[in-house]
């Protein structure tokens, strides 16, 4: 392990290339999406051929360079070391070389990754693209659960329960466990919309529409409720009070509160947190895990962020050369020799 970790290869290709080991069952190792990086760099270094500002530079990249691996990412998980490797190479032309030698990094990647709202670049995070990528192959198994992919998956891999209670499987191929890797952001931002509160879980389920935590945080005391029809008065489209009071904090009564429940019978519905429309979009997944990963500010119900400054809005939006934008960004930012 601790030579594996001073090579920084994953165990898989360590086993594989240096230990003799036969690759696991499920597994893809990095050499076999060598071309994609290949074309990346054949892409890289046409481009330093030409005399380019870093605005163009940028375009370039957001365009072409982090579009090459789209297909692919979102049908498998690739290794992080081949994340890694392209954008090394992203971050490599953008910063430009001379005499065969690297130009000095004046910021670091993280700053560079960031959203335009949050003082960044606005540069993907490949790592966290791909799974949010993933998570889109996830969301499309709940929502059409008769197509023949759902189907064939359900009879192999959760026969008995449903997609979001599955569990990780001991031998799988990697369509699946890459599946896996996608649903574990797709998790973090799914929520039931409350219609008759028969389908949704009171202590499992994400069902409370706020930032933070989707999930009750407790019971105050011992409590045999399990849906969260209990916890509706019969009869009659209102929350029973005195049983949320008894039974939960303050702070999860006053967000159940706020749900309105339907006139109509209808049923609970799974929706994506953080589009107010409710359908996912790969957009927001991915600033979901942006904001798990680098800290980000708090996601809301939609695409904007709480932790967006305006002023940075504003400061990409005049009306001024793209170079002469990224030149000022250079400067506020500290990256100018």
């Amino acid at each position: 392990e601790q030579v594996r970790e001073i090579l920084g290869v994953e165990r898989t290709d360590f086993e594989a290339k240096y230990l003799g080991l036969p690759t696991p069952y499920g597994r893809i190792n990095k050499g076999e999406f060598q071309p994609i990086e290949a074309s990346l760099c054949k892409r890289c270094a046409g481009w330093k051929e030409r005399d380019l500002s870093q605005a163009a530079k940028e375009t370039l990249i957001k365009s072409v360079a982090q579009s090459l691996p789209n297909y692919v990412m979102s049908v498998f998980k690739l290794p992080l070391t081949l994340c890694d490797d392209l954008m090394k190479h992203i971050r490599w032309y953008w910063w430009g070389s001379g005499e065969g030698k690297q130009k000095t990094q004046w910021i670091p990647w993280k700053k560079l990754i960031m959203p335009k709202g949050f003082e960044g670049l606005g540069l993907k995070d490949l790592r966290i693209f791909n799974q949010a990528l993933l998570a889109h192959q996830a969301w499309r198994l709940i929502v059409y659960p008769d197509s023949l992919c759902a189907r064939v998956l359900k009879a192999k891999y959760y026969p008995q329960g449903n997609l979001l209670d599955t569990v990780v499987a001991a031998e799988a191929s990697q369509t699946w466990r890459s599946l896996e890797y996608g649903l574990e952001l797709l998790k973090k931002g799914i929520i039931m919309r409350i219609g008759n509160g028969e389908d949704t879980r009171i202590w499992r389920d994400n069902w409370l529409p706020r930032q933070g935590s989707l999930k009750i945080s407790g019971s105050t005391r011992p409590c045999r409720l399990r849906r969260v029809s209990q916890l509706m008065m019969r009869g009659r489209n209102q929350w029973d009070e005195a049983i949320l009071r008894r039974n939960f904090y303050p702070w999860d009564v006053d967000a159940i509160m706020q749900i309105k429940i339907p006139e109509a019978n209808m049923r609970d519905v799974i929706a994506w947190h953080l589009e107010k429309s409710g359908r996912f979009t790969v957009r927001s997944a991915y600033r979901l895990g942006l904001q798990m990963e680098h800290n980000l500010g708090s996601v809301g119900t939609s695409t904007n962020t709480t932790g967006e400054r305006s002023i940075w809005k504003d400061f990409w939006k005049l009306k001024v050369p793209p170079k002469v934008k990224t030149f000022g960004w250079r400067l506020i930012n500290n990256g100018l020799a």
